[in-house]
């Protein structure tokens, strides 16, 4: 499990979070154009196409990115 909080941007630009989420599980969730905090200790992936497929982007842990792309999945590694 990855310790903290990612947040995100939803597709109408909401901020969202997702709390210590698991490792190696995808999250199939929309992250709009917007900034994205990963304030976890994991480094979170995010993919163009649900089930980590597709482009993909890395955010390490306690950084951050302003994505000007929609990803709909999203990956932890520790």
């Amino acid at each position: 499990m990855a310790n903290g909080t990612f947040t995100y941007p939803d597709r109408d630009g909401n901020r969202q979070k997702l709390v210590n989420p698991s490792d190696y599980d995808d999250y199939n969730i929309v992250i709009g154009i917007g900034d994205v905090d990963n304030a976890t200790d994991a480094t979170a992936t995010l993919y163009t196409e649900p089930g980590s497929s597709g482009r993909s982007e890395s955010i390490y842990p306690g950084g951050s990115l302003y994505s000007d792309d929609v990803f709909l999945c999203c990956r932890f590694t520790t």
